[in-house]
């Protein structure tokens, strides 16, 4: 979860969060799979699947294009293949899942809801070092659950 007064103090601030954000997923995806590869002795690939948004579309294929180019700012990209695969969610029920985690998300920390977010914390990737499959991009003083890495 990015908090967008947390991008203003960013000496690298960008204008849209969802760039920030898109980054931020890419790269942990790019770790879960060096990381799960290595762990299973197997050369793991994804393939990022989104929600079919024209606004944002060509936006973030030409992000991923850069990225696979240039890598972001920490890490290269390898194990991500080609650009995002963008489809209409009500005819996919992957993404319909992936939005109900989002949904999930943002209700814990605008609503403080914590049923759904409780069902799904579990789930998110872990190392030795603990919590790295969710960040909570916000100032240091948060107590969430996320940022006491519970």
């Amino acid at each position: 979860m990015v908090d967008k007064n947390y991008l203003k103090t960013l000496p690298t601030q960008t204008d849209a969060p969802y760039e920030y954000a898109f980054t931020e997923l890419v790269q942990r995806f790019e770790y879960f799979l060096v990381n799960h590869g290595r762990a299973t002795n197997q050369d793991l690939r994804g393939l990022i699947v989104q929600d079919n948004n024209e606004t944002v579309a060509k936006k973030i294929t030409a992000m991923m294009q850069g990225f696979h180019r240039q890598g972001t700012r920490l890490t290269s990209i390898q194990q991500i293949v080609e650009t995002p695969f963008f489809v209409d969610s009500q005819l996919t029920s992957m993404v319909q899942m992936a939005d109900l985690c989002s949904y999930a998300i943002r209700s814990y920390y605008e609503n403080n809801e914590i049923d759904l977010f409780d069902r799904i914390y579990g789930r998110f990737d872990r190392t030795p070092q603990g919590l790295v499959g969710i960040h909570h991009f916000t100032d240091s003083n948060c107590t969430c659950k996320v940022c006491r890495k519970v």
